[in-house]
């Protein structure tokens, strides 16, 4: 366990404020992460390299590997620095460590995701005099023309000749839009698993921080949402999504034993989710869409599209914004 606590400076010196704070670092870390500035300038330059070897190229030491980049990695990328591409882990670094403090701020929501993002959302497109219809899957599009003209849904049909985004899960894509889709190169891409761990306990758990990264550990992550509540996040979880859920459980129970110095209270509820399919793999030269489809008022979107970022919300907005442009 251990902190980066970014300075307040103008990037990317706040990064150095941060690393010659972090304990068991010093001027040699300030040193290898500043010879990671070209990549990040220029992450095309990186094209074709896996994360481990950008940084073993820049000479980054096994402390600075293990303790910052490869959770870093892990966490933005879903993917480990062995097999994640360069580029991205890249343009995270840029987008986290050369545009100010701030940028770098984690942020845990005071609510769920539902209250945090979807009802605002909601509020806002119906504001606007949108409409949200739910519990209307849509089975097919109607692809028989230059432009799309409607859809078939379970609810029946819909009708409309403006703009269409197809804003689903890429495997959800290339069905609605076969045969097109099946020919593309990101139709067949591998997915990458994530494992989430929600335990509630019958006391409050003395947590020294809301979040905490603990390197080489089962929990990656864990945060704490409520006293008596912790949550892990395990990313790039291969070997874990195949575990029982009792064995994720008391990986989880051990490692928060660990950092605390107690056994834990006991639990009152857990809850053990498994993404085998949360993001794209990340992999070097991995293909993603562009938003552009042959039907002139379609487009794409989602965090497997070509955003420039890995699956992440970030990503996500990306593309909604990038579909949203074109469908003007």
């Amino acid at each position: 366990m251990h902190g980066l606590d970014l300075a307040r400076w103008p990037a990317p010196a706040h990064l150095a404020g941060g690393l010659l704070g972090m304990p068991g670092m010093g001027w040699g870390a300030l040193r290898a992460a500043l010879r990671l500035l070209p990549g990040m300038l220029r992450p095309w330059a990186l094209h074709g390299l896996s994360a481990t070897h950008w940084l073993q190229n820049a000479g980054q030491g096994e402390g600075l590997f293990r303790r910052l980049w490869e959770p870093l990695c892990l966490a933005t990328l879903n993917e480990p620095p062995g097999s994640a591409d360069a580029v991205l882990l890249a343009r995270v670094m840029r987008e986290l460590f050369l545009a100010g403090p701030a940028a770098a701020q984690p942020l845990i929501p005071a609510a769920d995701l539902n209250t945090t993002l979807i009802a605002p959302l909601k509020q806002a497109i119906e504001g606007l005099g949108g409409r949200i219809t739910t519990r209307a899957r849509v089975m097919a599009l109607d692809l028989g023309g230059q432009r799309v003209r409607g859809a078939m849904t379970a609810r029946g049909p819909i009708f409309h000749d403006g703009a269409w985004i197809v804003a689903t899960p890429r495997r959800a894509a290339v069905k609605l839009l076969n045969p097109w889709s099946a020919a593309q190169p990101w139709a067949e891409g591998e997915e990458s698993p994530i494992v989430s761990v929600h335990l509630r306990f019958a006391a409050p758990v003395a947590l020294p921080a809301p979040m905490l990264g603990l390197p080489g550990c089962v929990s990656q992550w864990l945060f704490q949402p409520a006293p008596d509540r912790i949550s892990a996040a395990i990313s790039a979880a291969y070997r874990e999504v195949h575990w029982e859920s009792s064995r994720i459980v008391d990986a989880v129970l051990a490692d928060l034993a660990a950092v605390t110095g107690d056994a834990p209270p006991p639990l009152r509820a857990q809850r053990v989710i498994k993404e085998a399919r949360a993001t794209f793999c990340a992999w070097p030269e991995a293909p993603r869409a562009d938003p552009a489809t042959p039907w002139e008022n379609l487009h794409l979107a989602g965090d497997w599209t070509d955003t420039g970022l890995p699956a992440t919300i970030e990503g996500a907005v990306i593309s909604g914004e990038q579909a949203a442009r074109r469908s003007r």
